[in-house]
């Protein structure tokens, strides 16, 4: 299948925070593409994300804002005990409907969302965690003719999230973490 990729959607839980303070700061400017990181967190924790990784990263860190666009070249988060939607013409909707696999904000939830919207141009990448959250939304983005990259077991602080996806089948890319950046450097590089 040719690919055109437009967004990126990272999922996580524990152990996330610090895989992501290794991943987030190796996406450099020009970034064409907008970034989603989905970080299951306790409901009554409520971490600042942008204050977090912003003095690390180049790319923008904003926090996710109900009826904003999604902004391309910066890293979107879900804000705490929030579910992450994305509608169709690209406009961000916070829910605070049900927990998914006992998370809000759940990665399946936004992982089904992008899927929708970005088909083939989305790349999902499901990321360290003790959960099974993450296997139905990459199921959905496979579906739809995403990639679908999970994080190999053996290199996760907690395996059982990305090996639930492997599996699960619905994975196209296993990869160590360090390994990550240039892989999808490459992947958003390439031309249909």
């Amino acid at each position: 299948m040719t690919h055109s990729f437009q967004a990126i959607a990272i999922g996580a839980s524990a152990g996330g925070t610090k895989a992501l303070s290794h991943l987030l700061p190796c996406f450099k400017r020009p970034f064409p593409w907008t970034l989603f990181v989905v970080q299951h967190v306790a409901a009554d924790v409520a971490p600042d994300w942008v204050s977090i990784f912003r003095p690390h990263c180049e790319l923008p860190i904003l926090l996710a804002n109900h009826g904003e666009w999604a902004c391309p070249g910066s890293v979107i988060f879900a804000p705490p005990d929030y579910h992450l939607l994305i509608e169709m013409d690209r406009s961000l909707a916070l829910s605070v409907g049900p927990l998914q696999n006992y998370a809000r904000p759940s990665i399946d939830v936004f992982f089904t969302a992008a899927a929708r919207v970005f088909r083939t141009g989305l790349i999902a990448v499901l990321l360290t965690g003790s959960s099974c959250d993450g296997v139905r939304g990459l199921q959905a983005v496979k579906d739809q003719g995403g990639y679908v990259v999970a994080q190999d077991p053996s290199d996760a602080d907690y395996p059982a999230m990305p090996q639930g996806a492997i599996s699960a089948g619905c994975v196209d890319r296993v990869i160590a973490l360090a390994a990550l950046p240039d892989m999808l450097a490459r992947l958003l590089e390439a031309r249909p």
